[in-house]
């Protein structure tokens, strides 16, 4: 529909405060003819400006003030919007959209009660030929309505969050904030009339510096560029080129596309476009956000070509992490779990936690957009949810982009003390736990090659806490997708870190919460392969002086060591640990007696037990049967294997 249509402009680029048409004539005529032509050129402030001038001169004339109303919704301004839409609330059928537009302004403004009866009383009322498009949104806005109610208040304690000082954020629009560490970031900004992409670093006061260009990106022909992403590597960076502008745009003749560049050495390559059945012409595509999963390379992305849901809607591309840029396939849609009629924007995907962050303002919301999280991968999706407050708000909230699992950014509308007062431009927010315990200490670790120091990628990290001798239990898992990780670790305690790739012997490291750690460097060495005593073949000596040497050997060269040739064999079991509980007999067994043999154990000196699957004669089979449990379920993500010899654990 078209408000939703118009809205893009404001939140894909930030194309709106422009002002820079001039009526020549002073009258309400000269206004509203300058209103027009800027709505053509899709300069909507002012031509909500220009409404609001004729309407002063000629308040005969309700025209003026619905449209200045409308545009002035359509520009964010929600306060100037409800002013000049209440008053024609009961004109109906002058204006048969007027309380669909001032219950968006109300919700927008958090007053859902005032936004519910707006909404019911234009569903019951409206009879206009888009009349089965347009109540699909309003059910939505009512949804959310009821959303807001019922959360009135409510807000999660643990988390603060703070906008950026004005260094960063200013009048004009602030996006798609990139988080490098604590004290670097990377955002796009229109402040200088063209969107672009500029860093900005913090020093040891917490104060951000000027935003300036990066030098160490790839250099860029064009003038708009923005929506950037490094992969997890950073070795490649895809971000979003537009078509140049002079505020004479219109949303359905906006033209984006995804471009890419590789570091090579220690420089970037010159940025180029993906291919043109990627960037499909005529259509939106932008947004790329990239990620590695396994040995594959995905990029999701947005776009409004057809094939979609409606509107903008996020899609993904897929191809080797070490194939070249031109072996993507074809986009996949994500799919309407994810996508709807309306459109779906700033797509983020967190590897660690399997789950996709993106904006909508298709689902029932607290606000026009609303953030939304979804558990799984590409085009399968099995949890949808919305995060609640402070992240959403009433306004729109875009572009989550956690740092760590404390904290990170997101783009809000919404207004902020100690100077963010309009709610039309967007601006970046940090937002933060503020219950981070006192307690605890960052560990960091990087996995390398104990041969050369190379980086080793995508290994699978376990952390057991030590309970005592020979007793551990499962901290965390990390399944890694770069060689880098973080986490906090509780004071106090004592941990094993073990860190396993294919290929390489598995390492062990005692953390002790006393010490102080800088980052730690984990070493795996590759596996030597012993050759197997049965393929050597015969024994051949070619000296015969050899054979008589052997023969003057006395009959018991070694009599220190002991040989009992009945003796029983070792007995060698391996079990798979699913879990450590502390009530058993609660816990629900039924779902693994398809995977094996249940069997419970008892943790000496503590009030636990475990729950593991026995039985499995050869490591081999154990891996096989845990790979298939957590390819069909997400709760047997931490499970591991463990050596059991004479029945001891290992």
């Amino acid at each position: 529909m078209l408000l939703k249509k118009d809205l893009l402009l404001v939140l894909v680029l930030g194309l709106l405060l422009s002002n820079t048409l001039n009526a020549q004539d002073k009258g309400w005529r000269g206004y509203y003819n300058s209103a027009e032509k800027a709505v053509e050129n899709g300069q909507y402030y002012t031509a909500a400006k220009r409404y609001e001038q004729a309407a002063s001169l000629k308040q005969s004339n309700k025209e003026f003030s619905y449209k200045a109303g409308k545009y002035f919704l359509i520009s964010r301004n929600y306060e100037k919007a409800i002013e000049f839409l209440a008053p024609l609330k009961a004109k109906t059928k002058s204006f048969p959209k007027v309380l669909y537009y001032y219950g968006l302004a109300e919700k927008a403004r958090g007053n859902y009660d005032e936004a519910l009866l707006a909404f019911s009383v234009f569903s019951n009322d409206y009879t206009g030929s888009d009349k089965i498009q347009i109540l699909r949104f309003v059910e939505n806005e009512m949804k959310g309505c009821e959303i807001g109610r019922s959360k009135a208040g409510f807000s999660l304690d643990s988390i603060e969050v703070v906008i950026l000082d004005e260094q960063i954020n200013t009048e004009f629009q602030e996006l798609a904030p990139i988080p490098i560490n604590d004290d670097l970031l990377y955002f796009s900004s229109n402040s200088n009339g063209n969107i672009s992409l500029y860093k900005s670093e913090r020093d040891a006061e917490g104060i951000w510096s000027a935003p300036i260009t990066p030098e160490t990106l790839p250099m860029v022909r064009q003038s708009n560029f923005c929506h950037g992403s490094f992969s997890p590597d950073y070795t490649k960076f895809y971000f979003s080129v537009c078509s140049d502008f002079e505020g004479e745009w219109r949303e359905d003749e906006l033209n984006c596309s995804i471009y890419f560049s590789e570091l090579i050495g220690n420089s970037w390559t010159e940025a180029r476009a993906l291919s043109r059945f990627i960037n499909l012409p005529g259509a939106i595509n932008m947004q790329p956000y990239v990620t590695y999963e396994g040995k594959d390379e995905l990029v999701y992305f947005v776009s409004n070509r057809s094939g979609g849901q409606g509107g903008l809607d996020i899609w993904y591309i897929k191809k080797s992490i070490r194939g070249g840029i031109n072996s993507f396939g074809y986009p996949v849609n994500l799919g309407n779990k994810i996508n709807s009629p309306s459109n779906e924007m700033s797509p983020f995907y967190d590897i660690n936690q399997a789950t996709l962050f993106y904006s909508t303002d298709g689902k029932p919301g607290l606000g026009g957009f609303d953030i939304y999280a979804a558990v799984g991968s590409m085009d399968t999706w099995l949890d949808i949810y919305t995060l609640d407050a402070p992240f959403n708000s009433s306004y729109d909230d875009l572009y989550y982009r956690p740092l760590d699992d404390q904290q990170g950014f997101f783009v809000s509308n919404r207004p902020a003390e100690p100077f963010k007062f309009s709610t039309a431009d967007n601006d970046i927010f940090h937002y933060f736990n503020k219950q981070i315990e006192p307690d605890s200490f960052l560990f960091s670790a990087t996995i390398l090659d104990m041969k050369n120091e190379q980086a080793i990628p995508h290994a699978e990290v376990s952390i057991f806490e030590v309970l005592g001798a020979d007793d551990f239990v499962l901290y965390e898992s990390l399944f890694l997708s770069s060689y880098n990780f973080e986490i906090n670790l509780e004071t106090g305690r004592e941990f094993l870190v073990v860190a396993e790739k294919e290929g390489y012997v598995s390492s062990e490291l005692l953390v002790d919460s006393e010490i102080v750690y800088d980052l730690v460097k984990v070493y795996l060495e590759e596996e030597q392969l012993t050759p197997s005593i049965d393929n050597e073949g015969p024994l051949v000596i070619d000296d015969p002086r050899e054979i008589e040497l052997i023969k003057d050997l006395p009959e018991d060269p070694m009599p220190e060591l002991e040989y009992f040739p009945d003796s029983e064999p070792l007995d060698v079991e391996y079990r798979i640990q699913v879990a450590a509980v502390r009530d058993a007999t609660n816990y629900d067994k039924s779902a693994l007696a398809e995977y094996g043999q249940v069997v419970l154990e008892d943790i000496k000196g503590k009030e636990l037990s475990r729950i593991l699957i026995g039985g499995f004669t050869k490591r081999t089979a154990a891996e096989q049967q845990l790979a298939i449990m957590k390819s069909k379920s997400r709760s047997y993500s931490s499970a591991f294997i463990v050596l059991y010899t004479n029945g001891n654990r290992n």
